[in-house]
């Protein structure tokens, strides 16, 4: 003898509960692949490794007074300059444990107010414990825009 479903239950299985669970299942699938491909800002300087991170990254549009970051390997250091304008000593924030070298734009500054527009950074950087900015320093560029 067969047993009946007691008055108002229907089948487990049904055509709304397996839409659901799909629609679930690929919003869960949507938000583990934007997690885990979030935008790395590593640099294309591949060849020798020095620059680990610039800020904002190349390509990438920022406001105007967004800091400008070089974030170097250990052992190097450097100095930036803005659109062909080398930023003075004092007006450099370094980070010396993280190697960071960074500046941020404004008023008062060396670059004064970034106009809108394509900007260009140069970080300028050398190993500090072997060598001199004459003597062995090499140069890596990017570009963003400013708004």
């Amino acid at each position: 003898m067969t047993q009946a479903l007691p008055a108002g239950k229907g089948r487990f299985i049904t055509p709304y509960r397996v839409i659901v669970s799909l629609v679930l299942a690929t919003a869960a699938a949507v938000l583990y692949v934007g997690a885990t491909s979030s935008v790395d800002r590593k640099t294309e300087d591949e060849q020798t490794g020095v620059i680990t991170r610039v800020e904002p990254a190349s390509g990438e549009t920022a406001l105007r007074q967004a800091r400008i970051v070089a974030t170097l390997q250990d052992d190097y250091t450097g100095v930036l300059v803005l659109d062909g304008v080398e930023i003075p000593e004092d007006q450099i924030d370094r980070r010396e444990g993280l190697n960071i070298v960074a500046f941020t734009p404004g008023e008062g500054t060396e670059t004064g107010i970034l106009e809108p527009g394509r900007r260009c950074a140069v970080i300028v950087y050398w190993n500090a414990l072997t060598s001199t900015r004459e003597a062995g320093s090499q140069n890596y560029q990017w570009c963003w825009n400013a708004h």
